[in-house]
């Protein structure tokens, strides 16, 4: 399986072999990963071959775009058709098609080169035919809060109780109570077998409802490769959260959210800066912990809980990705955007250009004008891009001479410009023989790399699963490796010119 992409400085390809071994980190430095949120609110009822087969039949067409992740809706058994009232943890047969249904997704995700992301809502769960029976697995009611509301019934209060909640009361399940150890352990086993199952990574919905120390625990229990926390605040208090998680997690920007949303609503693009000692500074989570933020424009819930800044259409979310595509921070993609609004095309550009100059979660941002009809900033050194009304172009940034800077993406108020042309080319990285590689018998592994330069580029690799990068893996400058193997394992390659 490959994933390979053209870029300015670098060119990655990843070679599966046979199954990917599982060395993982909820978070990683200079993460370059794009998640895409893999359903809506609708999503259960919306297609009739069921959404898991719908979401099957994307995964070529996601993985060829360049998207890493895909977030999933719960993964359990529900009250509800969408899922966030968790029931049977362990049934994987939900709204969103059979269990079956659900390991074929998984399966073809993952041969895709594709990490798919659980939403994982352990806040609270739900009784099987009443309020606090829980099946499968089977919690006494020592696993509910001794503040839950359901103590209000007579015909519970005689009942085992918890410990008190960590965080926020939900009136619409029974709260769990964390502190329990085999409440933990359960989780932890859950988290286990939806990992046997092919997910990745974690999504946690409504993280305010518990200590965010937890997440710690599950986080390293479980060897996340990626972890992202619902909490719908302001920048301190997902700050703290993420703080409180010991950074393994990332949190969902909500302030960069709603800065860019008024930024469209009233036409005004200062809202997405502020002045700190004289420099311009992001005005969301990116602005203060870019490598701990995950960006978005919209999701599941936003157009339902935050109505009045229901203000994107076909013809102006191309600016919103324009920004989240180009800056630091993991960016989300919305799929009702991606592939119901005919706004894939423009969206795929800027994926491309993310992928191609190397923007990571932890680019450097220098935003050179922040003002009501323009937005105009530089990403990494390499890629230049403005949203609003108003005019500017690289040269307003000290890009003097044009032939410099080529033109990459551009639309309704928007364009995105990445410097030095087309004279730079990505290396050629080539690898025999062409994963996915089965061999009953020893075989030969050869790497070679070359560059459009004649210079030769040093290539970086590693064979535990990690992403090579200059500090991890093994290297070679003389443009060729081989090596002979006798187990399964994932080969990752990284090729650097050296122009």
């Amino acid at each position: 399986m490959f994933k390979t992409f053209t870029s300015k400085r670098f060119h990655s390809l990843l070679i599966l072999w046979w199954c990917v071994t599982s060395t993982l980190f909820a978070q990683q430095a200079n993460d370059s990963r794009i998640l895409l949120q893999g359903f809506y609110w609708e999503a259960h009822d919306t297609k009739a071959e069921g959404w898991y087969n719908h979401v099957s039949g994307r995964a070529a067409e996601i993985s060829a775009a360049g998207i890493d992740m895909i977030w999933l809706p719960p993964p359990s058994d529900a009250g509800s058709d969408e899922g966030y009232l968790p029931r049977e943890l362990s049934n994987l047969s939900n709204g969103y098609g059979s269990s079956s249904e659900h390991l074929a997704m998984l399966s073809n995700l993952n041969n895709q080169g594709i990490e798919p992301i659980a939403d994982i809502v352990i806040n609270h769960r739900v009784g099987s035919t009443n309020w606090v029976d829980f099946t499968n697995p089977t919690w006494g009611t020592w696993s509910i809060t001794n503040n839950d509301e359901v103590w209000n019934q007579p015909e519970y209060q005689g009942l085992e109780r918890g410990n008190a909640d960590t965080g926020n009361g939900y009136d619409a399940a029974r709260d769990i109570d964390h502190t329990n150890q085999g409440v933990r352990d359960g989780i932890k086993s859950w988290l286990e077998q939806l990992k046997s199952a092919g997910y990745k990574g974690w999504r946690y919905d409504l993280v305010h409802g518990f200590s965010a120390s937890y997440i710690n625990e599950y986080n390293t229990a479980s060897g996340a490769s990626f972890s992202v926390g619902e909490d719908w605040n302001d920048k301190q208090h997902i700050q703290d959260w993420i703080n409180g998680t010991g950074t393994t997690s990332t949190g969902f920007d909500f302030p960069t959210y709603y800065a860019l949303k008024a930024a469209i609503k009233d036409n005004n693009y200062s809202y997405l800066a502020f002045n700190e000692g004289g420099d311009l500074q992001a005005s969301g989570l990116i602005g203060w912990s870019p490598g701990q933020s995950t960006t978005f424009i919209e999701n599941h819930d936003t157009p339902r809980y935050d109505p009045d800044n229901n203000v994107l259409s076909a013809s102006n979310v191309g600016h919103a990705y324009a920004y989240l595509l180009t800056h630091p921070g993991i960016p989300t993609i919305y799929w009702p955007h991606y592939f119901d609004w005919g706004a894939k095309g423009e969206i795929d550009a800027l994926i491309a250009v993310r992928k191609n100059n190397g923007i990571t979660s932890t680019s450097s941002l220098q935003i050179i004008q922040a003002t009501s009809t323009v937005y105009a900033a530089l990403i990494g050194g390499k890629v230049a891009m403005k949203i609003g009304s108003g005019n500017w172009s690289p040269s307003e940034a000290g890009w003097s001479d044009a032939s410099d800077y080529v033109l990459q993406a551009s639309g309704n108020n928007y364009a995105v410009w990445a410097k030095g042309g087309t004279g730079n080319q990505a290396p050629t990285v080539t690898v025999t023989p062409q994963g996915p590689h089965t061999s009953a018998t020893p075989f030969q592994v050869n790497i070679s790399a070359t560059d459009d330069s004649g210079i030769t580029p040093t290539i970086y690799y590693t064979t535990d699963g990690s992403e090579p990068s200059t500090t991890n893996g093994q290297s070679s400058t003389s443009g060729n490796v081989s090596y002979n193997t006798t187990t399964t394992h994932t080969l990752k390659v990284m090729a650097i010119d050296n122009e």
